[in-house]
């Protein structure tokens, strides 16, 4: 597991999210999701202040300390900027933003600095993944497989039993076509996600093996036109070993829909039936 240590993070740790500050994955991830629920309430974004207001290095809390001395800034080495959890926000303490923050905020994990005396830093924000009720919006890892697209430019990714593996675009047309639910999610949630799954390289069961299952895992008697859509899959390298775990669940239950999720992705691909 990549170390962390407070001023000095990863940059694989970090994620930077749609208000252009850095954060630590899971608190992007929240940051975003917060977005999205203010945007729809407000109609305005919720904006970071200017400055050094998301994750901040040592050298950069050293010259803050400097500047204000302690108790306006942490020593260096204990700010929870420095962890990647604090978000100084651009909201005016007392306004109705600012108590909209100071109750929903607190269900996806955001807090006041100080407790005790609201006023005192208004702007700063820290996160906690353990009071986040909507963490599991985005990083609950699923039994079956899923698809993600993370953020315009991030890629597709597929997800399952605890592992993720980028896969092109023809693939998640494929896989989607056979059933498996895609959606779009941004870079920074995207992260959060793929931090919940183990990085790994693709699997090896392919499509013929996928086809294989189809075609002959209990149903020996198969017409032509099933033996073509065989025929025309054995030659392709798409990597969809969900596919297979869903086609071996199906064969469970009914041979015949195991055939038209074959079916179904040979047609994606241009299959002639």
């Amino acid at each position: 597991m990549t170390a962390a240590t407070n001023g000095a993070l990863p940059a694989a740790l970090l994620a930077t999210t749609t208000g252009g500050k850095r954060l630590s994955i899971p608190a992007a991830a929240s940051y975003e999701r917060l977005c999205a629920t203010f945007q729809a309430r407000f109609g305005i974004p919720l904006r970071f202040n200017a400055g050094w207001t998301g994750y901040r290095d040592l050298a950069a809390q050293q010259l803050l300390f400097a500047q204000l001395g302690y108790p306006r800034a942490a020593v260096p080495g204990t700010s929870n900027h420095g962890l990647g959890v604090a978000a100084d926000l651009a909201l005016t303490y007392g306004s109705v933003q600012w108590q909209w923050m100071n109750t929903t905020g607190r269900t996806h994990g955001w807090r006041p600095l100080n407790e005790r005396n609201l006023a005192f830093e208004p702007w700063h924000w820290q996160y906690s993944l353990a009071l986040d009720q909507h963490a599991q919006d985005t990083t609950t890892q699923e039994d079956d497989m899923r698809i993600i697209r993370r953020g315009p430019d991030g890629g597709f990714y597929a997800l399952d039993g605890g592992v993720a593996w980028n896969i092109t675009a023809a693939e998640r047309d494929a896989l989607v076509a056979a059933g498996v639910p895609y959606r779009d999610v941004t870079q920074a949630q995207g992260d959060a996600i793929l931090a919940a799954y183990s990085a790994t390289g693709r699997p090896s069961v392919t499509v013929p093996a996928i086809a294989q299952a189809v075609w002959g895992y209990k149903n020996p008697a198969v017409t032509g036109g099933d033996r073509d859509v065989y025929s025309h899959l054995r030659g392709l390298t798409i990597d969809l070993t969900a596919v297979k775990a869903r086609v071996d669940r199906y064969l469970e239950a009914k041979v015949s829909e195991a055939l038209n999720v074959a079916r179904a992705i040979a047609a994606k691909v241009g299959a002639k039936l």
